[in-house]
């Protein structure tokens, strides 16, 4: 059985994966992570509301198999730093976590096996 860690699990991203996740009797539970109060019914959800900039992060996720780390800034915003320690310096900083592929090569590979 395997914990699949979700960051940013309130994001349109998060909503078109979760029901496939949901469904996979290979997965057991889900760790959800969003800044914004949790905004789904799924049922292997155990939600955090916390900001993957932060150190608690680690903590949150440390139990979990693999991690979709959704939660990142599409639309244009003027603060560049910002954006970027929340779509990977802050987040990789504060888990731990390396990513073994870029988000859209992990993305699409994980869109294939779930098909």
């Amino acid at each position: 059985m395997t914990t699949i860690g979700v960051t940013g699990i309130n994001s349109y991203f998060a909503k078109t994966v979760l029901p496939k996740l949901e469904a996979d009797p290979e997965i057991e539970s889900i760790i959800g992570i969003d800044i914004t109060p949790w905004k789904g019914p799924e049922k292997k959800v155990s939600f955090h509301q916390e900001d993957v900039r932060k150190r608690e992060v680690y903590n949150i996720l440390k139990n979990a198999d693999m991690v979709l780390h959704l939660a990142f800034i599409v639309d244009e915003i003027r603060d560049k730093k910002k954006t970027h320690a929340i779509n990977s310096d802050k987040f990789k900083a504060a888990t731990g976590w390396q990513p073994q592929y870029t988000t859209e090569e992990a993305f699409r590979d994980f869109l294939k096996s779930v098909k």
